[in-house]
C-alpha cells in the first residue's frame, strides 16, 4: 500500500475508512475496484476491525426505512422494454417519515430484478424540482442523464428535472435505450 510508512491512523479512523470504501465500492462490487482498493481495506483490518459488527450496523434500518421499503416493493412500475422506476412525492415522503437522504438511499432497492437493468428513482425536492437517480447494469445510461442537463457516471447518473412531464420524458428516454440494447444483447438475458 502506497504511503504505509506515512500513514498513522487511529482505529477509530480506520473504522471510517473501510466503512467508506465498503459503501462507495457496493461492498467490493463495481467495477472501479482494483487491486490497490483491496490492498487498502486489507491494511485497515490491521487495526483490529469487528467486521460483524461494522456490517451489522451498515443495515440496521429505523422503522420508517422499513416501511419505505415495503412500499418500493408494492408501488415500482415497469416499461415494455423493462426500465424498472419509482416516484416520490414531497407528500409520499413525508407519509413515510423520510428525510430527502434516507428517500434517495432507497435507489437500490429495484436494483436485482431480473430482466430489468436500468431503473430509476425520482425524488420530489422541497423547491419542487425532481431529483432523478438512474442506475444500471451492463448498459451505459449517463446520455439520458446529459439529455436532461444531469451528468454523472456510466452506470450511475443522475439529473434534476423540472416537471412530472420530463420524468415520462426520461422514463421513456431510458425504455428507447434498453429496447436498442436488447436487441443487440441478447445473450445477457
Amino acid at each position: 500500500m502506497m504511503y504505509k510508512d506515512e500513514l498513522k491512523i487511529t482505529q477509530k479512523g480506520a473504522i471510517y475508512l473501510y466503512i467508506g470504501i465498503v459503501t462507495d465500492t457496493g461492498r467490493f462490487k463495481y467495477r472501479g475496484v482494483s487491486s490497490e482498493t483491496l490492498e487498502t481495506a486489507s491494511y485497515l483490518l490491521k487495526y483490529d476491525l469487528d467486521l460483524q459488527d461494522i456490517y451489522a450496523n451498515l443495515y440496521v434500518k429505523t422503522p420508517e426505512e422499513f416501511r419505505a421499503q415495503a412500499y418500493v416493493y408494492k408501488k415500482y412500475k415497469e416499461t415494455p422494454n423493462g426500465v424498472s422506476y419509482i416516484y416520490f412525492s414531497r407528500k409520499t415522503q413525508k407519509k413515510l417519515g423520510l428525510t430527502t437522504e434516507q428517500t434517495a438511499a432507497l435507489t437500490s432497492l429495484i436494483e436485482n430484478i431480473k430482466d430489468r437493468i436500468i431503473w430509476i428513482l425520482f425524488l420530489e425536492q422541497e423547491d419542487g424540482l425532481i431529483r432523478a437517480r438512474l442506475r444500471s447494469r451492463h448498459i451505459q445510461i449517463n446520455d439520458v442523464a446529459n439529455a436532461f442537463g444531469g451528468g454523472g457516471h456510466h452506470q450511475a447518473s443522475g439529473a434534476t428535472l423540472s416537471s412530472k412531464k420530463e420524468v415520462k420524458e426520461m422514463v421513456k428516454l431510458a425504455d428507447k435505450k434498453l429496447k436498442e440494447f436488447k436487441k443487440d444483447k441478447k445473450d445477457v438475458f
